[in-house]
């Protein structure tokens, strides 16, 4: 497996409106990874396969309370849903 592939995918998001969705999970990405990278790395790190790559860009805003101080990062999400009868397992994602 390529290096490279583990670093595309940051993290998995798990919230209760993502979790709500069919098959279909929620990765936050490198930004400038691309639909064709984070496919092949859920592929190779989960072993199922993908039907379709969404990405977006969100901005996040980082308050501090009680200072005058906030920030702005970019996040790239994707969502990332899987064919019939795979589902990625939470337990692989310690590896």
């Amino acid at each position: 497996m390529n290096p490279s592939l583990r670093k595309v995918l940051k993290k998995l998001i798990v919230t209760e409106k993502t979790a709500q969705l069919d098959r279909t999970y929620t990765f936050e990405v490198e930004t400038t990874a691309t639909k064709k990278t984070v496919k092949s790395a859920v592929e190779a790190l989960f072993n199922v396969g993908v039907e379709n790559v969404r990405t977006c860009i969100a901005k996040i805003t980082v308050r501090h309370p009680g200072r005058k101080h906030t920030s702005q990062k970019l996040m790239k999400k994707a969502f990332v849903k899987v064919l019939p009868g795979h589902e990625i397992l939470l337990e692989n994602l310690d590896k």
